[in-house]
């Protein structure tokens, strides 16, 4: 902790949900916490090659001296936990190109039910 006071360690039982509510960045290898992360709204560096390394407010890296550069640019630090409209388009997008029953197994996965659902859990999530 002493050669290193600027990072902050925890314990292995703390809630990623929080963490990520609580960062304006999230960077991560090829976990599914990139992806929780753009559902809250915030800006994500990739390091690893996920399905979704192409979505807006996803800044894709492959090099230690990239990343020091990304790092250092101010704007992609996230002050609020809105997701943009360009988000929500490439998720959208993602779930009518999926398969049938991937990743949701549900043929009434865009009925208006299930789309009225997903925006409470949405706004209970942003309140």
């Amino acid at each position: 902790r002493r050669k290193y006071p600027n990072i902050r360690y925890i314990y292995g039982r703390e809630s990623g949900r929080f963490m990520i509510k609580s960062s304006s960045l999230v960077i991560s290898i090829s976990s599914s916490a990139g992806m929780d992360a753009l559902l809250l709204g915030k800006n994500v560096i990739v390091l690893g090659d996920v399905f979704y390394k192409k979505f807006s407010g996803v800044i894709f890296c492959d090099s230690f001296s990239e990343i020091s550069r990304i790092l250092n640019n101010d704007s992609i630090y996230v002050k609020n936990n809105q997701l943009s409209g360009q988000s929500i388009n490439d998720l959208c997008n993602f779930g009518l190109m999926s398969y049938k029953g991937d990743p949701q197994p549900s043929k009434d996965l865009l009925s208006q039910r299930n789309i009225n659902d997903l925006l409470s859990a949405f706004k209970i999530e942003f309140e």
